[in-house]
């Protein structure tokens, strides 16, 4: 399975979402899942530590779909 996520920022709210296949030439019919995962008081941008703001609501939407600590 290949999970692609992409993460949209809009003041201090986060949308994220995943699409889950079997493999990168999958058709569009063939998506096994869209998962969605919306986060508020997200920290605002800080130039060259973009990590830390991407690892929250990336590790939010994988705990929600396979129940990870």
């Amino acid at each position: 399975m290949i999970l692609v996520i992409d993460v949209y920022y809009l003041d201090d709210k986060a949308k994220t979402v995943g699409i889950l296949f079997e493999q990168f030439a999958d058709r569009i019919k063939e998506i096994k899942s869209v998962i969605t995962d919306y986060q508020s008081k997200v920290a605002p941008y800080q130039s060259g530590n973009s990590i830390n703001l991407i690892y929250h609501v990336i590790s939010s939407i994988l705990s929600s779909r396979f129940h990870c600590d």
